[in-house]
């Protein structure tokens, strides 16, 4: 449910722009959009994970789980803009990767004669 939410909104805009002959237009706001979507999610699994080699090494978790460690770092100790730190270099890095990756497979795509998924 969580990835057709997600990629929905990007396929509806990829959509209307190609019909447009805009593809390239499409690529970094459905980016941001999903980057938004997903950014808090990534942050919990990442920090759960970091939870894990802190207990290896002995030293006390911080979180007992997923839900845990949200309400943790929403409510009770970094407020509500910790859920996006990092959104931009991420950003960055993916954005311009996905340009350099979706633009000439689109192209290539319309070559072959294969216009859609």
């Amino acid at each position: 449910m969580m990835a057709e939410s997600t990629t929905f909104p990007i396929d509806l805009t990829k959509t209307v722009f190609q019909l447009h002959g805009e593809s390239i237009v499409t690529i970094q706001p459905t980016n941001i959009f999903r980057f938004v979507v997903a950014s808090p999610a990534d942050l919990v699994k990442v920090r759960l994970q970091a939870d894990v080699c802190m207990a290896c090494q002995g030293l006390p978790q911080r979180y007992s789980g997923a839900f845990d460690a949200f309400t943790k770092i929403t409510i009770k100790i970094e407020g509500l803009k910790a859920l996006w730190k990092g959104f931009f270099p991420i950003w960055a890095k993916l954005g311009s990767w996905q340009f350099v990756f979706w633009v000439p497979y689109e192209n290539f795509r319309q070559i072959a004669g294969l216009f859609s998924f």
